[in-house]
Protein backbone atom coordinates (compact mmCIF):
# COMPACT_ATOMS: atom_id res chain seq x y z
CA UNK A 1 0.00 0.00 0.00
CA UNK A 2 1.24 3.54 0.34
CA UNK A 3 4.03 4.81 1.33
CA UNK A 4 2.67 6.85 5.06
CA UNK A 5 5.63 9.30 4.49
CA UNK A 6 4.29 10.28 0.95
CA UNK A 7 0.68 10.11 2.55
CA UNK A 8 -0.74 14.09 1.74
CA UNK A 9 -3.98 15.18 4.01
CA UNK A 10 -6.40 17.80 3.06
CA UNK A 11 -7.27 19.67 6.14
CA UNK A 12 -9.71 22.31 7.33
CA UNK A 13 -9.16 25.77 8.62
CA UNK A 14 -8.84 24.36 12.06
CA UNK A 15 -5.98 21.98 10.53
CA UNK A 16 -8.47 18.52 11.25
CA UNK A 17 -7.56 16.31 8.37
CA UNK A 18 -10.72 15.77 6.45
CA UNK A 19 -9.31 13.64 3.50
CA UNK A 20 -6.46 12.17 1.80
CA UNK A 21 -4.62 12.89 -1.44
CA UNK A 22 -3.69 9.03 -2.80
CA UNK A 23 -1.76 8.20 -6.51
CA UNK A 24 -4.26 7.09 -8.74
CA UNK A 25 -2.83 3.72 -9.41
CA UNK A 26 -2.94 2.91 -5.68
CA UNK A 27 -6.71 4.17 -5.76
CA UNK A 28 -7.30 2.06 -8.86
CA UNK A 29 -5.46 -0.88 -7.13
CA UNK A 30 -7.81 -0.32 -3.45
CA UNK A 31 -10.62 -0.05 -5.82
CA UNK A 32 -9.83 -3.39 -7.55
CA UNK A 33 -9.18 -5.71 -3.96
CA UNK A 34 -12.59 -3.96 -2.78
CA UNK A 35 -14.27 -5.28 -6.22
CA UNK A 36 -12.60 -8.63 -5.48
CA UNK A 37 -13.63 -8.89 -2.03
CA UNK A 38 -17.11 -7.63 -2.32
CA UNK A 39 -17.40 -10.51 -5.30
CA UNK A 40 -16.32 -12.93 -3.19
CA UNK A 41 -18.36 -12.48 -0.05
CA UNK A 42 -21.65 -12.63 -2.94
CA UNK A 43 -20.64 -15.39 -3.83
CA UNK A 44 -19.89 -17.29 -0.31
CA UNK A 45 -23.53 -16.03 0.23
CA UNK A 46 -25.38 -17.77 -2.39
CA UNK A 47 -23.46 -20.70 -3.20
CA UNK A 48 -25.23 -22.91 -0.63
CA UNK A 49 -28.22 -22.42 -2.94
CA UNK A 50 -27.40 -22.26 -5.98
CA UNK A 51 -25.54 -25.78 -5.27
CA UNK A 52 -29.05 -27.23 -4.09
CA UNK A 53 -30.61 -25.66 -7.62
CA UNK A 54 -27.83 -27.51 -9.59
CA UNK A 55 -28.16 -30.63 -7.68
CA UNK A 56 -31.86 -30.65 -8.11
CA UNK A 57 -31.38 -29.90 -11.74
CA UNK A 58 -32.99 -26.50 -11.66
CA UNK A 59 -31.05 -24.43 -13.96
CA UNK A 60 -30.55 -23.01 -17.51
CA UNK A 61 -27.52 -23.07 -19.37
CA UNK A 62 -25.77 -20.16 -21.19
CA UNK A 63 -27.18 -20.89 -24.61
CA UNK A 64 -30.26 -21.32 -23.87
CA UNK A 65 -30.89 -18.28 -22.04
CA UNK A 66 -29.35 -15.98 -24.27
CA UNK A 67 -31.35 -18.17 -26.64
CA UNK A 68 -34.91 -17.55 -24.96
CA UNK A 69 -33.62 -13.68 -24.79
CA UNK A 70 -33.08 -13.30 -28.02
CA UNK A 71 -36.16 -14.43 -29.20
CA UNK A 72 -38.31 -11.84 -26.23
CA UNK A 73 -36.43 -9.04 -27.31
CA UNK A 74 -37.43 -10.21 -31.50
CA UNK A 75 -41.02 -10.08 -30.25
CA UNK A 76 -40.86 -6.92 -28.35
CA UNK A 77 -39.25 -5.03 -31.81
CA UNK A 78 -42.02 -6.61 -33.79
CA UNK A 79 -45.43 -5.50 -31.05
CA UNK A 80 -43.11 -1.98 -31.27
CA UNK A 81 -43.25 -1.15 -35.31
CA UNK A 82 -46.65 -3.02 -35.50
Amino acid sequence: MANPTKTKYVTDNKGKKIAVVIAIKEYEKMIDELDDYYCRKEYDRVKPKTDKELEKGEFITLDDYCTKRSFRNKRKNVRKSA
